[in-house]
């Protein structure tokens, strides 16, 4: 065989397209409550909350991280095991460990360098969610929801 016959060899593209300039791809691992049961498809744009404890005070929290990105890639979803320990008052002893599983979809998103950094961050400090946005979706960076003011409008 003589390899000059063959041809050229084929190149496999595997390119992401970027829609914005200057933005990088960053993928995330989500549950499907998390990722809108599924409803978010390449070409989407979602806002970003993050729901944690404040790292001062341990109060819990939840905020807009990002009010809008463009999903780039959706990628497979997998099983993944989580184990809770209960607490007392839910209708069982407390400290009784509770597994559950629960598929996470790997999500890959156009970011800028500011928002990839503040996503990693917000992913060590709690839970990321994804609310899916039309073009008459209004998202602002309002102060985050807290315990004193969850029941105010």
């Amino acid at each position: 065989v003589v390899p000059q016959k063959l041809g050229d060899t084929a190149v496999e593209e595997t390119r992401l397209n970027i829609p914005e300039e200057g933005d990088m791809a960053m993928s995330i691992n989500l549950t499907d409550p998390a990722r809108v049961a599924g409803f978010v498809n390449p070409g989407s744009e979602v806002a970003i909350f993050l729901t944690g404890s404040d790292p001062t005070t341990g109060a819990p929290f939840s905020s807009v991280l990002l009010t809008r990105v463009t999903v780039i890639a959706v990628g497979s979803t997998t099983p993944v095991t989580t184990t809770t320990t209960t607490i007392e008052g839910q209708g069982q002893e407390g400290g009784q460990q509770v597994v559950e599983s629960l598929p996470r979809t790997l999500i890959t998103l156009s970011v800028s360098q500011a928002q990839m950094q503040r996503v990693l961050l917000a992913q060590q400090q709690g839970e990321l969610s994804f609310a899916l946005l039309t073009d008459d979706s209004k998202v602002t960076l309002a102060p985050a929801t807290t315990v004193d003011n969850l029941l105010q409008n």
